[in-house]
């Protein structure tokens, strides 16, 4: 029946990451989760305007999401 359902999709898996590489995440994981994780809270409660919401997403990426998302980029490609 859920092979059928268009509006279902495939899960995403996380890649396999090296020690090295989960060890570059921690830092950067723990900074980001606690800028991003209570503003996603609050825009969804209405507690915070979107342009509100983009300076967490700046703050983010000063913390390091964008080394995050190379991390996890470089991971799932060597699966390929």
């Amino acid at each position: 029946m859920s092979v059928n359902d268009t509006g279902l999709h495939k899960p995403v898996l996380l890649p396999a990451l090296t020690t090295e590489e989960l060890e570059r995440l921690k830092e950067p994981m723990t900074n980001v989760a606690t800028i991003i994780n209570p503003a996603l809270d609050k825009v969804v409660l209405g507690q915070i305007t979107l342009s509100d919401y983009d300076k967490a997403v700046e703050e983010a990426i000063k913390a390091g999401a964008l080394e995050m998302e190379k991390i996890y980029n470089d991971a799932e490609a060597r699966m390929k």
